[in-house]
């Protein structure tokens, strides 16, 4: 397996413990530059929060980051599958919500960008202003069109990324996602990518590797760029832990649907109890009332 790229040097204030989790606090710097700081100082894992109490659950265990998902946000929100159906302004509040609750750089899924160019360009300013530190722009056809080709043309894909990088005035992190993997190959995904970074993506995220081999071969032919893998429990991308996919040479590793999946489940069987008897079979399993007041109490004490 190839070792990871050794990551530049950063100032003695920003060393992250072995977790991965950073230790102190940086200086005054945008959403963007603290996003870019972070991942330069280590290898940085994202949970997948999908509204303020998840995103503050993230703070309060020391992540560094955290992912605002399409699907989250449309299954929490709208209770509906990821159909293309959530508006840029319906996950522009939630970034805000999320970005305020908590404090850390968010990346924003953005789909394709909302539109054409314009449209893009509205996207990434709204994002940045709502505290966006990163922004997701993937090159799968969205919504999902009927009887046409699943993919954006790779030419097509390539302009949105140039007119988000033009557009952004707070160094918003432009992350080019691929999914061609499940529709062309690993090859064409791996081509795509490289277009992605000569358009000015800041990372490279090539969506659903399906094997260890796929995983290593994306991560020596992009060795030269910062590379995202998304590993979701159960999904097609194999489950490897994170101090593998780091030795790989994968420098940000996205779990964008833990906290829902887990939640989902944990609600299901406690609501299960409740149309019962008594949830005194679970009330193990649940936080206190006190634990949830003084999360909350911490985040309200806090400076604004």
């Amino acid at each position: 397996m190839p070792r990871s790229r050794p990551h530049s040097e950063t100032p003695a204030c920003l060393i992250s413990l072995a977790s991965g989790k950073l230790n102190t606090v940086e200086p005054e710097l945008t959403p963007g530059e603290r996003l870019r700081t972070r991942i330069a100082a280590h290898p940085l894992v994202v949970p997948g929060v999908y509204d303020a109490l998840s995103a503050l659950i993230a703070k309060h265990l020391g992540f560094g980051a955290v992912f605002v998902s399409g699907f989250s946000v449309s299954a929490s929100q709208l209770g509906l599958r990821d159909l293309g159906l959530l508006s840029s302004t319906e996950m522009r509040d939630m970034v805000s919500s999320v970005s305020t609750a908590s404090g850390l750089p968010v990346i924003a899924d953005a789909d394709t960008g909302y539109g054409g160019p314009h449209n893009v360009r509205r996207t990434v300013r709204e994002f940045e202003r709502a505290g966006a530190a990163g922004i997701l722009l993937e090159d799968k056809a969205w919504p999902p069109r009927p009887g046409q080709d699943p993919i954006l043309p790779v030419e097509e894909h390539a302009d949105t990324i140039r007119a988000a990088c033009e557009a952004r005035r707070r160094g918003v992190y432009v992350i080019g996602r691929t999914d061609a993997r499940a529709v062309e190959g690993v090859d064409k995904a791996i081509e795509r990518a490289r277009v992605y970074a000569k358009a000015g993506a800041d990372a490279l995220w090539v969506e659903a590797p399906s094997s260890t081999d796929e995983l290593v071969q994306v991560a020596e032919e992009l060795s030269e760029h910062t590379l995202v893998v998304n590993i979701v429990e159960r999904g097609v991308t194999p489950h490897l832990t994170r101090s593998e996919l780091v030795e790989l040479g994968f420098g940000v590793i996205v779990s964008p649907l833990t906290g829902l999946l887990a939640a989902t489940h944990a609600v299901t069987k406690a609501f299960k109890e409740l149309a019962g008897e008594s949830t005194a079979a679970v009330v193990d399993r649940m936080a206190t009332f006190t634990e949830m007041a003084e999360l909350m109490a911490a985040h309200d004490a806090e400076p604004r």
